[in-house]
């Protein structure tokens, strides 16, 4: 027995905006980018997939959703052109009810494949998706984390706003998966840096970001030193 869910395009609940519920979706594997170089007098391909950083990238991925609802026949013809006049060939952002901690962001197709049988009618939305889920929550966004949507086997707690720097400040952002390079808004600056894997970085007020400060999974320390305030802000993905 297949139970329908609701799905969330760009924060509208489809249900309360169209009365459409999700009977399905499926999210295709993200496509690997690969490099392999046939060497002359060398037995196999050299991989080259991860030569540039030494961490594997990909390419988007497709989701595709199908939609559906009791309607009169006369009704389903306004709900489809009200559906495409709002998302058809639009950037949107997916969430999932059975996944609510993250978003799926890409361009959206309504596809030509309704059906109409008694009154149930369904249709089918691909995204062009990029490859990576990512956490609805920037740690840095000074709000409280929902507790009603945490997922405590598999969410990660975030809280970086506002932290004072009086002397030294030591502060672990958890990694999800996707590399990320964080942005540090800083005020009340004095002689402040950030420390982070062996290189020091100085701060100043305002927003700073350093193009060689990409995190990983796992644990990421910064340790701040000098006065100031800092907010970092992080926001992960994962596959």
């Amino acid at each position: 027995m297949i139970i329908p869910t609701r799905c969330y395009l760009n924060g509208n609940d489809t249900w309360k905006q169209f009365e459409l519920v999700m009977s399905s979706k499926n999210i295709a594997p993200a496509e690997a980018k690969q490099n392999f170089q046939s060497i002359p007098a060398r037995n196999g391909d050299l991989d080259l997939s991860e030569a540039l950083m030494g961490i594997p990238f990909y390419g988007n991925r497709e989701i595709t959703i199908t939609l559906g609802g009791k309607k009169a026949r006369a009704e389903w013809t306004r709900t489809l052109s009200n559906v495409q006049n709002k998302y058809h060939n639009r950037k949107v952002q997916v969430i999932f009810e059975d996944d609510p901690s993250y978003y799926w962001e890409g361009r959206l197709t309504v596809n030509d494949d309704f059906e109409l049988g008694n009154e149930v009618g369904t249709f089918s939305v691909t995204v062009n998706a990029q490859p990576y889920k990512m956490e609805t929550r920037d740690g840095g966004e000074g709000t409280c984390q929902a507790w009603d949507t945490f997922v405590f086997a598999t969410d990660i707690f975030r809280n970086y706003h506002g932290l004072q720097v009086s002397g030294t400040l030591t502060v672990n952002v958890y990694g999800n998966q996707m590399p990320v390079i964080p942005e540090f808004e800083v005020s009340e600056a004095q002689n402040l840096t950030v420390e982070y894997q062996g290189k020091t970085y100085q701060l100043q007020n305002g927003t700073n970001k350093f193009y060689d400060i990409v995190t990983g999974p796992g644990d990421n320390l910064f340790t701040f030193s000098g006065t100031g305030v800092v907010t970092i802000h992080y926001r992960g993905g994962s596959l």
